[in-house]
C-alpha cells in the first residue's frame, strides 16, 4: 500500500492552531473574574441558608419536645455557631458548625448573642421576661474550647422596629453580605 494523500485533505496549520488556542485562552482570562465572582456569592448564601436551617432545627426542638425553658439558638464566635435544649439535664449542645473559610458573622452593636425560641416555636428576646431567661453562659464543652473563643462578641442584631433578629454573614474578600432574619413567630428567611 502506498502513502497517498487527497487533493482535498488538509490540516490545520501551525498558525491557525496558535490563533486558537489564543481565543480560547482571553475568553477564559475574560471569564475568571465572573466564575470567581459567582462561587464567592454562592458560598455566601450557602453558608446563610446553612444558618437559617439550624435556626429552623432549633425551633422544630422547641416545639416537639415542648420545653420549658427554650430552645436557644447561639453565635458563639466569629464564625462558630449552634443551638442548646436547656430542659436537658445537662443542657442538649447541638453541634457546633463553623463557617467556611473567608466568612464571618458580622459584628453588631447589640448585647444580644443569641435567642430563645419558646415551646410554640415564637421567638422571645432572652431576658426580656421571667418566661424568657438570659441565655446560658456555657455554650461549648472542654473539647470544643479552642474553637468556641476564637472572637467571641457580638453577631445578632435585634430588630425592635420589624420585631425580629438579624445575622449578617459577610465574606472578607469581597464585602459580599446576606442577611438571616427570624421573626417574632418563628419564620426564618434568608436575604
Amino acid at each position: 500500500m502506498t502513502n497517498c494523500r487527497r487533493k482535498n485533505e488538509h490540516g490545520f496549520s501551525l498558525t491557525e492552531l496558535v490563533v486558537v488556542v489564543g481565543l480560547i485562552a482571553m475568553m477564559a482570562a475574560f471569564s475568571l473574574p465572573a466564575v470567581a465572582s459567582y462561587y464567592r456569592n454562592y458560598q455566601v448564601m450557602g453558608a446563610a441558608r446553612s444558618v437559617a436551617s439550624e435556626i429552623a432545627t432549633a425551633r422544630m426542638k422547641a416545639i416537639s419536645r415542648n420545653v420549658n425553658q427554650g430552645v436557644t439558638f447561639q453565635v458563639i464566635d466569629n464564625n462558630s455557631y449552634r443551638f442548646i435544649v436547656e430542659d436537658e439535664n445537662p443542657d442538649l449542645l447541638g453541634t457546633l458548625y463553623d463557617l467556611p473559610p473567608n466568612l464571618q458573622f458580622q459584628t453588631v452593636g447589640a448585647a444580644d448573642g443569641g435567642f430563645r425560641f419558646n415551646r410554640l416555636g415564637m421567638v422571645c428576646r432572652a431576658g426580656s421576661s421571667a418566661l424568657c431567661p438570659v441565655l446560658p453562659a456555657t455554650t461549648c464543652s472542654a473539647a470544643e474550647a479552642g474553637r468556641c473563643s476564637q472572637t467571641p462578641g457580638n453577631y445578632v442584631l435585634w430588630d425592635t422596629a420589624n420585631a425580629r433578629y438579624r445575622i449578617t454573614i459577610v465574606h472578607n474578600i469581597t464585602g459580599v453580605t446576606r442577611n438571616v432574619d427570624v421573626a417574632f413567630g418563628g419564620r426564618v428567611l434568608t436575604q
